[in-house]
């Protein structure tokens, strides 16, 4: 460990350094004048191996550098450079706190359907206009074939234990034969994630996609989640309009203007909620176009796909070839 250098390069060491003998070190300092000895008597009360560390690999540095090791020593030491900050004494009593992000998310349905839970009138049976849960009346049960598949693979034994993160390998191959369009290449289980909702698959699409400072367009009226999305992963939520007049398509003309050099995707939502709009072919095409065109990828969000009583749906991934589509869906719809 160096603590000084004489001009004929000459080295100064504490005891245990890298170096000569203590005695060798005081009758070296004191031949060097009162500077070394200031420097010598502030490297040996120190007295701890990581010091002495920190300084073998200055010393080193100092020499590649041409550097006078005595004069940088005593300007460090003055200014307190390796001696580090005590930490501040954890006060004794809890402090559990609540995290910036969690704090700032708030989700717009439940907020809603928290403060009108329980106040139903007692007397009247309430039909939702609002729910999104297929089990909630007995109408849309899932079909016996699917019910039986399920208690099966419970009943069997062989489901149980941790899957592979992306999912089941099978599971993920019949998906990704079923979500296969015309004109693309046939999908692969390497192509499919399998998550715990539709919702969590759409916070994956816009986590893999935003980077900082980027933007995601939305539509306006549309699910609110994905604002709720996109603020939690830091992305700037921008909206592009539907035209109710048009049967609530996309106002292409607005959509182009408000993407820039920061935009990482637009998000398609089709059938729609909640407008209940189903785009046709032509219209589904021409918004792909405009990504194109743009070169934006799109996450399309079709968790109500085929859901269609007067026209055919049609998939983003299937009006197009030359844009890059993350499709979500869900088996809850």
């Amino acid at each position: 460990i160096s603590l000084a250098q004489s001009h004929r390069g000459e080295l100064l060491t504490p005891a245990g350094g890298c170096g000569a003998s203590r005695s060798a070190q005081d009758a070296r300092a004191r031949a060097r004048g009162p500077a070394r000895d200031k420097a010598l008597a502030a490297m040996v009360s120190l007295g701890q191996a990581v010091a002495e560390e920190q300084w073998c690999s200055r010393k080193r540095a100092r020499e590649v550098a041409g550097v006078d090791l005595a004069d940088g020593l005593l300007t460090d030491i003055a200014a307190g450079a390796d001696k580090p900050d005590a930490p501040a004494e954890r006060p004794r009593k809890w402090q559990v706190r609540c995290g910036e992000r969690a704090m700032g998310i708030k989700n717009p349905i439940r907020e809603i359907m928290d403060t009108i839970a329980g106040k139903e009138n007692p007397s009247k049976r309430m039909i939702s206009l609002a729910q999104g849960d297929p089990t909630a009346y007995p109408h849309l049960r899932p079909g016996e074939n699917m019910v039986s598949a399920v208690a099966s693979a419970v009943a069997g034994g062989m489901a149980n234990g941790y899957q592979p993160s992306q999912g089941s390998v099978s599971c993920r191959k019949a998906v990704a034969d079923y979500f296969s369009v015309p004109g693309r290449a046939p999908l692969k289980p390497a192509d499919v994630f399998m998550t715990l909702g539709c919702s969590e698959a759409l916070s994956h699409c816009v986590a893999a996609l935003a980077t900082k400072g980027s933007n995601v367009l939305l539509p306006r009226p549309g699910f609110c989640l994905y604002q709720v999305l996109c603020e939690y992963h830091g992305v700037e939520a921008r909206f592009y309009d539907l035209l109710p007049d048009q049967g609530w398509e996309v106002d292409l003309d607005h959509l182009r203007t408000m993407v820039d050099d920061r935009t990482c995707a637009i998000l398609v939502n089709n059938p729609s909620n909640p407008c209940g709009a189903v785009y046709s072919k032509a219209h589904t095409t021409d918004i792909l176009r405009v990504a194109e065109s743009l070169c934006v990828p799109v996450i399309a969000d079709e968790v109500y796909a085929e859901m269609s009583f007067d026209g055919q749906y049609v998939a983003c991934a299937a009006a197009t070839t030359k844009v890059p589509v993350l499709s979500v869906s869900a088996l809850s719809k």
